[in-house]
């Protein structure tokens, strides 16, 4: 069970690591500035150790929601009659 959620944490650590955080703290660097020796020791010891105290369904919950909330996977442009209301 605990390689199943290690499996299930890493994804989202590199997700949030990615899009919680801006450019110029990739960029720059400044994961090193606060004490993590490499981008992927900061994933794993901040953003991976912070998901482990959740549950995991509730990230896949929250998982589903972004799916669900995101047009761009749903929204097929050709079948749209724009003459017809």
């Amino acid at each position: 069970m605990a390689s199943i959620r290690r499996a299930a944490y890493g994804p989202w650590a590199g997700f949030y690591a990615g899009w919680a955080m801006s450019q110029a703290f990739h960029r720059e660097r400044l994961y090193e500035a606060v004490g993590f020796s490499s981008l992927e020791d900061f994933i794993l010891r901040y953003w991976e150790a912070n998901f482990q105290r959740r549950d995991a369904h509730d990230l896949l919950g929250l998982g589903h929601g972004f799916l669900r909330q995101f047009i761009a996977l749903f929204f097929d442009q050709r079948r749209i009659d724009y003459g017809r209301q």
